[in-house]
């Protein structure tokens, strides 16, 4: 205890010198109120900024009496590989991490300018640990009588809403939502409504974190705002009654996928209600009857169809599409033998995503064949999409390659037919597969 007292009092005298830092430079404090942060909202979220200097917390936090090695164990400083000690943070604006507590248990930092890292947060530490703990928690939990928060991606979002007097808000800490923040989550809140982002990298980490809150049995809606906008962009160019506008419009987890289903569909179409039908197996097939009951008499009421011929087909179909995952077989067989009649380089394609999904993306494959080598517009997408979450489960690529794919029918049949290839062979084999596999595709 002794101990992580002594690191949590290094950690405010931290605080203290980035934040006395913020005002003696123009830069830093100029950004931020170019952000229409206000000198307020700085003081309350501690705010500061790094000099760009390789020793300045170092040396401060070394005149106060703390060691070389306590500052290096909290990562306020970094040792390369010649053993030369210097400053984590250097030119960079200066977010604390607060716990529920409200002490002070890291630090996140954003450039000025468009270099790389964008943000930079502290390491892992005995009393900071990025999978157990939320950004802005602390503050909104305060006066939470609704047990609700919204959950955004960034620090900025946090505060700009704050400023604004939105204050049940957090964002994770640069990382994908874990089970550990769910469960410290848990503890507080009922509700979590989810900002989903508007570019296809921010979806994805959405629906991965969506699917962790549902197991969580968190009460899930889904916040959308305007194409181009985060939450601190649209607060700040329309203001606070607009945002809960579109709070007090966010759907529930089902009717938002639902509405991703009928995305491009003219119901005035035979064939596209069939489409329509066949995004709705994918989101429905997971719910208990009651609520399938209630959800198939509202597609029935969107698309003119009787609820009683909407339960067979989703029946029917639904139990083919378990049968595919739990067996990887044919879910038709016609389909099937229609794959022998295609391009040699289709099925490769389709194998080579197949061994991707399966065996996890190897350098193999990624070294060999970009997204521009595959020829069918869904392979681009499903390629894609197990590129940028290569770290994530089996069970994790599935759910998110079904959201991507569930607004295109013909990417939901290609979908299907990646999932059938079975493929069952030891490694010296398989690297002999992927090789034809980009032979083929080249």
């Amino acid at each position: 205890k002794d101990k992580y007292k002594h690191m949590y009092d290094m950690n405010i005298q931290a605080g203290r010198y980035f934040y006395s830092n913020l005002k003696k430079f123009k830069a830093p404090y100029e950004y931020l109120k170019g952000r229409g942060i206000t000198d307020n909202t700085i003081k309350k979220f501690g705010i500061g900024f790094a000099l760009d200097n390789w020793q300045g917390i170092r040396f401060y936090l070394k005149q106060r009496g703390f060691s070389e090695e306590e500052i290096l164990e909290l990562g306020l400083t970094t040792k390369n590989e010649k053993g030369n000690i210097y400053d984590r943070f250097r030119n960079r604006i200066i977010f604390p991490v607060f716990n529920v507590s409200g002490r002070v248990i890291g630090f996140g930092g954003r450039v000025l300018d468009d270099s790389k890292p964008k943000y930079l947060n502290s390491p892992e530490t005995p009393i900071f640990h990025k999978g157990t703990n939320l950004y802005g928690l602390n503050l909104a939990i305060k006066n939470n009588s609704t047990r609700t928060v919204i959950m955004v991606e960034g620090y900025m979002d946090v505060i700009s809403l704050s400023q604004q007097g939105v204050t049940n808000v957090v964002a994770t800490l640069g990382t994908a939502l874990t089970e550990g923040q769910c469960k410290l989550l848990k503890r507080y809140i009922d509700t979590v409504i989810v900002s989903f982002d508007s570019d296809a990298a921010g979806q994805n980490a959405t629906i991965r974190g969506l699917d962790i809150l549902q197991k969580s049995g968190f009460e899930l809606k889904i916040l959308q705002i305007p194409k181009g906008k985060d939450p601190d962009e649209f607060i700040r160019t329309y203001g606070k009654e607009k945002f809960l506008s579109l709070v007090e419009k966010a759907l529930p987890l089902i009717d938002f996928k639902l509405k991703m289903a009928e995305k491009g569909i003219d119901f005035s179409r035979k064939e596209m209600v069939v489409k329509y039908l066949r995004n709705v197996v994918i989101v429905l097939k997971d719910l208990d009857p009651l609520e399938r009951a209630v959800y198939i008499k509202q597609v029935s009421e969107r698309c003119g169809i009787g609820e009683e011929a909407i339960m067979q087909y989703l029946s029917k179909n639904n139990n083919k599409y378990i049968q595919n995952n739990k067996n990887n077989n044919n879910i038709n067989r016609e389909i099937g033998q229609k794959l022998y009649l295609e391009p040699a380089f289709i099925k490769a394609e389709r194998t080579l995503l197949s061994l991707a999904l399966t065996k996890r993306l190897s350098s193999d494959i990624s070294n060999s064949v970009s997204e521009e080598d595959l020829i069918l517009k869904a392979h681009k997408v499903i390629y894609k999409v197990i590129k940028e979450n290569n770290m994530c489960s089996k069970e994790e690529l599935i759910k998110i390659i079904e959201l991507q794919t569930i607004q295109d029918s013909d990417f939901t049949k290609e979908w299907i037919k990646i999932q059938e290839c079975k493929i069952d062979i030891d490694e010296e084999s398989m690297d002999k597969m992927v090789s034809d596999c980009v032979n083929k595709i080249k």
